[in-house]
């Protein structure tokens, strides 16, 4: 087990994958959101709001509804707030919606350490928020830097992915050169957001 629940209350993969990557059950898929597309915003009192120890750190989570869970990762610089209306359509299609604030962000705990946000250890805070609430496999939903990790989760988490929805972050395998250095070549060394912020104090200022 890598999480818990602690309170709650109203308010490195190689360019084809591990061994084994192309029997992964957990295969890309989209689910049908035609059916709810109109369903109204969550009412405030229908939200729960708890926090969980996961993967080492203490995690806010929103909720709404029952039934088969989807977890929501949000982008950058964003919160569970993004979801706000998908919570509320997803619950009132049945499902079991979940959106957490993601390690250094929102109400859950921030590390120091830039280590601390590596791939495999967001990877594992999905594992972790799993454990905490009795989850085997959810539906894994991503948008921006959430839609980035749930690739990797898949990748290393196959058997708790029932499936990989990614918004705007499609698949891409490891190039052969660092991330940075290949936005740098394209865009210059501050033409491009990621850039501009590996500045430690300019996000905060």
């Amino acid at each position: 087990m890598l999480g818990s629940i602690v309170e709650e209350g109203p308010s490195a993969v190689s360019r084809t994958g591990p061994p084994g990557y192309e029997a992964v059950r957990c295969r890309p898929s989209l689910l049908r959101f035609d059916a709810i597309a109109t369903a109204p915003t969550v009412a405030r009192g229908d939200l729960r709001h708890r926090f969980i120890d996961a993967n080492g750190i203490r995690m806010h989570v929103a909720e709404a509804g029952a039934g088969f869970p989807v977890v929501l990762l949000h982008g950058w610089p964003e919160l569970w707030y993004s979801w706000r209306h998908q919570l509320g359509a997803l619950a009132a299609a049945g499902f079991r919606a979940i959106a957490p604030d993601m390690r250094g962000y929102g109400e859950t705990d921030a590390p120091a350490d830039p280590a601390q946000y590596r791939t495999a250890v967001i990877s594992g805070d999905i594992v972790g928020l799993l454990d905490a609430l009795e989850l085997e496999r959810a539906v894994i939903v991503g948008h921006d830097w959430g839609g980035y990790h749930l690739w990797q989760f898949g990748l290393r988490h196959p058997e708790r992915c029932a499936k990989l929805v990614g918004l705007n972050t499609p698949y891409a395998p490891p190039e052969p050169v660092p991330p940075t250095q290949a936005l740098r070549e394209r865009f210059g060394e501050n033409g491009y957001y990621m850039l501009w912020h590996q500045v430690p104090g300019r996000s905060e200022a």
